[in-house]
């Protein structure tokens, strides 16, 4: 018994399942491709729809870093300017005058306040002060006079020597026989108050002696030869 079926349809079986499988293989590469691209594109995936700053937030915040603060400038309209207002601190004061006297007189302060040196003496130097060296120096008293009826603060009295025509400044010593003017002089009463300072034996013609106790009255140089 023989078969109906042509021996020609064999081949063509065949044939179809070739281009069934070619089908399917190019449909599978076409999908790799669009998923692949599909991956890349800008829109695709999770999180895309994130903007530049909200990424950079997100990341500062993952890294523990801080983000920086974004201030907003105030105009410089809005801030008032600063007025001047109460009283100078600084005081102006009157320049001081000064009036000179030969060493062996008195003079006046003004108000009837006077001051003249009493003596001058030639001694030996102590040094117990810092910077001070001791060696030949003169012992200088002066008095000051109340002739007003109130006391006199003497807290603010100086006194300074200058020696030789250049009128060199002397060094203050401790001693010996420091006494300088401090307590208030009563109406009517005159106080003494010594100086001792450095003056070398050979450069004392002529001394210079300047006297001060406040700065409403002049200040006295008084000059001359010992």
């Amino acid at each position: 018994m023989t078969s109906d079926v042509p021996e020609t349809d064999a081949p063509r079986r065949k044939t179809v399942i070739w281009i069934a499988v070619g089908t399917a293989a190019l449909i599978a590469a076409i999908v790799v491709v669009l998923l692949t691209r599909g991956g890349n594109s800008p829109g695709a995936g999770p999180g895309t729809d994130q903007t530049p700053s909200a990424s950079a937030g997100a990341s500062s915040a993952a890294s523990g870093q801080p983000s920086a603060a974004v201030t907003t400038p105030v105009p410089s309209a809005s801030i008032p300017a600063p007025t001047a207002t109460g009283t100078p601190t600084v005081v102006p004061t009157k320049p001081t005058s000064a009036t000179t006297a030969p060493l062996d007189q008195k003079a006046s302060l003004g108000n009837g306040v006077s001051v003249k040196v009493s003596k001058i003496e030639s001694v030996k130097g102590e040094a117990q002060g810092p910077g001070e060296i001791a060696g030949p120096a003169v012992r200088v008293t002066v008095e000051v006079t109340n002739g007003t009826d109130k006391e006199v603060p003497m807290d603010l009295a100086l006194v300074n020597v200058y020696y030789g025509k250049k009128k060199t400044p002397a060094s203050t010593l401790s001693g010996p026989g420091l006494s300088p003017l401090s307590a208030p002089i009563p109406a009517g009463k005159s106080a003494s108050g010594t100086y001792v300072f450095s003056v070398p034996s050979d450069q004392r013609d002529p001394l210079t002696v300047e006297f001060s106790y406040t700065t409403d009255a002049p200040t006295v140089i008084f000059s001359g030869k010992p």
